[in-house]
């Protein structure tokens, strides 16, 4: 079975396990990530977005699954196996340890929601077969005569499995085919990545002249747009070292954000380092105001939200034509407690 599943692993990852080196860095970079965090941000150490993640990324039939789990090995048969013990402990352990990492994100979980899946599937199918058992103690097989070719179950029996079976299938299907449609669109958004048309637009479809700037995670290709006639700024965006207004004074007339960039500093479950509050505050303040007085001009949002590198949200917003004061929105904007 364990030569069967690293055959299937090797089929499906086939592209992205070889060569091994490049893999191996990909771990070794994420091991490293894992400890020192995004610049001058602490994570949540409470696992409120982990939990967030679990509930988004898991059915309901799964999680009550595990419920039943846990109620059948405690309460009714009274002992737990090693096996059960992994089958349960492992996804919440390692959700735990996850908490204390430096920096959270949604793919780190995928080893939890698998072992959610599966603990649930067990569980209703352990429910399942002790109701079936129990429906045999209440409605017994009619009695047996000598050939057992003649004995068969009674109509009551046949008709609570039916209604079992009913009842497991109208819990788990609808979870499964909506699984089955967030999954075909994962699948579908890799072979069309947001950057590729975002860069296909700048190049194409971008005014004449224009200056802009973009930050890492946007893959904006700088040389494709000198080819194309297009000025960029050769810094990356940074708003907790310079403003919008600096930009403006730069003669900077677009600019290019993604939101695996931004969200770190806009979601409730990262804050400031110590020491940090006020970098991140303008970092706040610089993105807010980009939103409200920035005017989109090109943005690709996926149908499904991917947490990956895959597909991301890209904007583009022009800004030589500010809507209101940006000192005024600057003032609105600053948290009260920045120091």
């Amino acid at each position: 079975m364990l030569i069967i599943g690293l055959l299937v692993f090797i089929a499906i990852n086939f592209e992205g396990a070889f060569p091994f080196q490049p893999m191996f860095d990909g771990f070794d970079k994420e091991l490293n990530h894992v400890t020192t965090s995004h610049t001058a941000l602490v994570s949540d150490p409470f696992g409120r977005f982990y939990l967030d993640v679990l509930m988004r990324e898991t059915t309901w039939p799964a999680l009550a699954g595990c419920v039943l789990l846990v109620v059948w090995l405690l309460i009714i048969k009274r002992r737990i196996g090693i096996i059960d013990a992994v089958l349960l402990v492992f996804p919440f352990a390692y959700a735990v340890l996850l908490t204390q990492a430096a920096v959270h994100f949604d793919r780190y979980l995928l080893p939890t929601v698998v072992g959610v899946q599966l603990a649930g599937g067990v569980g209703l199918a352990v429910i399942v077969q002790a109701l079936l058992r129990k429906l045999e103690d209440w409605w017994p097989t009619s009695p047996r005569p000598q050939h057992r070719e003649h004995s068969h179950p009674s109509p009551a029996v046949w008709r609570s499995c039916a209604v079992s079976i009913l009842a497991v299938a109208l819990a788990v299907i609808p979870g499964t085919f909506a699984g089955l449609r967030a999954s075909m669109s994962c699948i579908n958004q890799f072979a069309d990545d947001s950057r590729d048309r975002l860069n296909d637009w700048l190049v194409n479809d971008l005014e004449p002249g224009s200056h802009l700037t973009a930050d890492d995670y946007a893959k904006v290709d700088k040389a494709a747009l000198r080819q194309a006639g297009h000025r960029t700024i050769t810094r990356g965006l940074d708003f907790g070292r310079y403003s919008l207004d600096d930009l403006r004074r730069w003669g900077v007339t677009h600019v290019v954000v993604c939101n695996l960039r931004y969200d770190r500093y806009l979601n409730e479950y990262r804050s400031a380092a110590p020491g940090r509050e006020d970098y991140i505050a303008r970092q706040v303040t610089g993105y807010r105001r980009l939103f409200h007085e920035g005017q989109i001009v090109w943005q690709s949002t996926p149908e499904r939200a991917m947490p990956y590198y895959v597909n991301p949200t890209v904007t583009v917003y022009r800004i030589d034509r500010p809507t209101r004061s940006s000192r005024a929105f600057t003032d609105d904007l600053r948290p009260a407690d920045d120091g």
